[in-house]
């Protein structure tokens, strides 16, 4: 699923962080408007896997919504955004929407797509900021400094508001704020101290509150993503980084190996790294490609036993609809499932053609030699056949 979301992702950010009226207000907790916007704007049909008691009903609000024309009109899209922060996404989609940001490998900043940035009325506070000698004085400096320290934040995660409870301490973890990583970037012992006891209290005041005596957790509401600009890449641990003006340092393993890019055009980082950003790029352009999408089910020609309110069980629904099979009307079962019910004749016939279909692939394919004895002739010539 990180695959068919991460060019929904990307580019229904940038279209809100790109309108005026909520370019302030955009953070970390609108990436679900993001990718339904972008779901629509695209006409990917988006199918997350429902819990009891979950509702994606926002889809239909936000496809109103474009079909309205509220992505031109200021009030319009301001009220959309503020609606649908009140609501809460299915569980399934908002873990796939987190993961597609801070995995490790495939996550935007590991693809040179995106990385973790400061909300907009932020960035004078950090302005404000003590100067580093020799690491932070201009403006642009001090923005890639708290930007490395924000990045240091992916292992960890942050937090969003309609996340479930029961992702605290598992999915998202609290940090003290001081990490060994920044090290690598401020080797100066002088800078260190300062950033550690001028920087890094007015950072936590900013971007994370307290959960614990000397423990923190950074919230995203009080974060964006910078999608686009330049790139960095490590010749030593090949890690995708945003670069530090004026330094060479890789922010993961400290070399002074970092070297500005092209993702697009650097070979061996398009290499790595190419096929997981196309799909995203695509999105991007004027006019956008949609994704490709996927829909894996189980097929077999295994039959398996159906439960007491389905008429098939799962394994014979998905061979038929692979047929192409028109498997009638549906309702929802007292199991929460769909369920499927029939005349007891057109049961019948759709098994039998079912039984068929398998058959008449069996009898196409070469099968290996096999001896039966007398016994076992016998039952199987004494088997009813079905006759279409």
């Amino acid at each position: 699923m990180q695959d068919a979301l991460r060019p929904l992702i990307v580019s229904g950010y940038a279209r809100l962080a790109r309108a005026p009226i909520v370019a302030s207000l955009v953070s970390l907790e609108d990436l679900y408007l993001g990718v339904l916007i972008a779901a629509k704007d695209m006409s990917v049909r988006l199918r997350p896997e429902l819990k009891v008691g979950e509702s994606f009903h926002d889809e239909h609000i936000v496809e109103e919504a474009v079909r309205s024309g509220a992505l031109t009109k200021d009030e319009s899209l301001l009220q959309l955004l503020v609606r649908l922060r009140g609501s809460a996404p299915p569980e399934s989609l908002l873990r796939a929407i987190t993961n597609s940001l801070t995995d490790r490998y495939y996550g935007l900043e590991s693809l040179a797509l995106a990385s973790l940035m400061e909300r907009s009325d932020h960035s004078l506070k950090i302005h404000a900021l003590p100067d580093v000698s020799g690491y932070a004085q201009t403006p642009e400096e001090k923005l890639a400094l708290a930007r490395s320290w924000l990045r240091c934040w992916s292992r960890p995660g942050f937090w969003l508001s309609r996340m479930p409870p029961a992702w605290w301490l598992r999915d998202v973890q609290p940090r003290s704020g001081k990490f060994k990583t920044m090290s690598r970037l401020l080797r100066d012992k002088g800078a260190q101290s300062l950033f550690e006891k001028e920087w890094v209290p007015q950072l936590l005041s900013l971007f994370a509150v307290q959960t614990a005596p000397g423990k923190f957790r950074l919230e995203g509401r009080e974060l964006s993503l910078a999608i686009g600009g330049e790139w960095a890449s490590c010749q030593s641990c090949r890690t995708a980084q945003r670069p530090f003006p004026g330094r060479t340092t890789c922010v993961n393993c400290g070399e002074d190996t970092a070297v500005r890019i092209d993702p697009d055009s650097d070979p061996v980082f398009a290499a790595r790294k190419g096929y997981y950003r196309a799909s995203t790029i695509d999105a991007l352009r004027t006019p956008p490609t949609a994704p490709m999408v996927l829909i894996a089910a189980e097929h077999t020609a295994q039959l398996n036993t159906a439960q007491t309110v389905e008429a098939f069980s799962k394994a014979e629904e998905h061979e038929l609809l692979f047929q192409d099979v028109d498997l009638g009307r549906r309702r929802q079962g007292a199991s929460g499932r769909r369920s499927m019910f029939f005349p007891a004749r057109q049961r019948w016939r759709l098994v039998s053609t079912s039984v068929l279909s398998r058959a008449s692939r069996s009898a196409t394919c070469p099968q290996p030699a096999q001896t039966t004895s007398s016994a076992q002739a016998a039952r199987v010539g004494a088997e009813p056949q079905w006759q279409p």
